[in-house]
């Protein structure tokens, strides 16, 4: 299986997508992440907090987040969405990890240190859970 590590956003907004042909209600930036996402994501199952775990069974969400590390650290690939990017810095940031890192290994021209120092401060850095999401990845 594979992961997705993403920041919830705004959680009293809502959208509705389908998944499986289910209607299911995300977040918004679930849903821009999963559609951002979609064309990598190869043929393996996605694992997604939100939608792998009820977050309104609190038993179940204790539970499940203690084994949060380990579904990360035995994913085969963990899809880091950081957010879309800043629309007056529309140049600056990305909302894909991959186009950051290979900024820096194709190329190192000052743009791209710019792009990657933007990228940098997204909300997405902010988290607690990066640690364990990105690190043990």
């Amino acid at each position: 299986y594979e992961a997705l590590s993403y920041r919830w956003g705004d959680e009293k907004s809502e959208v509705t997508i389908m998944i499986e042909g289910q209607l299911i209600t995300v977040t918004p930036n679930l849903s821009m992440a999963l559609a951002d996402a979609q064309p990598t994501i190869k043929d393996s199952p996605l694992w997604v907090d939100a939608l792998c775990i009820d977050q309104h069974n609190i038993l179940e969400r204790n539970h499940q987040v203690q084994k949060m590390a380990t579904i990360y650290r035995k994913a085969s690939r963990v899809h880091a969405w950081l957010g879309m990017p800043d629309k007056q810095n529309s140049n600056k940031g990305d909302s894909r990890v991959e186009t950051l890192l290979s900024a820096i290994q194709e190329r190192q021209y000052v743009a791209d240190w710019i792009s990657l120092a933007a990228g940098t401060e997204l909300p997405y850095w902010n988290r607690l859970w990066i640690v364990q999401e990105i690190g043990l990845a």
